[in-house]
């Protein structure tokens, strides 16, 4: 750590220059520093390559029992369909229409969210967000209301359309492996040792003993 002093060299204290050591002083702050920052990068790419290595091997396991959910999650988007075809997916992008939530009568809540369409009731199926024509039903139950995220909006279907709250976001807990690595030595490594820099400061302090003792 640092730049090491000459070994068994001695050295005068006219010769010593401190601009020198200063920049000494320096040199070794930014290389640590810089060090500091690499390891900042290599952490932060390999926890970021861990996480998409997950990613797509959960992605790989929803594959056969969830098409259209492996193409969300791989696509990051609503609107694609996937189908099964051997050891092959084959994506299709549906293509985007205009659609209005649906309101009715009655106490039958789904768990798609009913939309109009051409004059036709659709259900529109969670984050893939493709039409479909059937929808699993049950009765509404107003302390547990059905909700759905509609052009980044909260909404209850209970059975018709009203304002929701933003529910709680699950976010990962995760804690950092890097931490801050103080610089050792910073205080005694340079170009000069302790001994040198001793020398030099009783020399500084004899001048300035002597230019008072002639002052007075």
């Amino acid at each position: 750590h640092g730049l090491e002093p000459p070994i068994g060299k001695s050295m005068s204290t006219e010769d010593m220059d401190l601009f020198a050591y200063m920049n000494s002083k320096f040199v070794y702050v930014e290389k640590h520093l810089r060090t500091q920052l690499i390891d900042v990068y290599r952490e932060a790419k390999r926890r970021r390559c861990g996480i998409e290595k997950k990613t797509i091997k959960n992605a790989l396991g929803l594959a056969n029992v969830a098409p259209d959910e492996f193409a969300y999650k791989t696509t990051k988007s609503p609107g694609y369909h996937a189908i099964l075809a051997g050891e092959l997916i084959h994506w299709i992008k549906c293509q985007p229409v205009q659609v209005t939530l649906a309101t009715h009568h009655g106490n039958e809540c789904y768990q798609e969210a009913p939309v109009n369409y051409r004059n036709m009731t659709f259900f529109l199926t969670k984050k893939t967000q493709i039409l479909m024509k059937h929808s699993a039903s049950f009765e509404c139950d107003h302390a547990l209301p059905v909700g759905y995220k509609i052009d980044g909006r909260w909404y209850y279907l209970n059975p018709n359309p009203t304002p929701a709250p933003t529910p709680q976001i699950l976010k990962p807990d995760s804690n950092p492996t890097w931490s801050y690595e103080m610089p050792e030595h910073r205080g005694t490594s340079g170009i000069y040792n302790q001994e040198q820099l001793d020398k030099l400061r009783n020399r500084i302090m004899a001048n300035v003993e002597k230019t008072a003792i002639v002052d007075g």
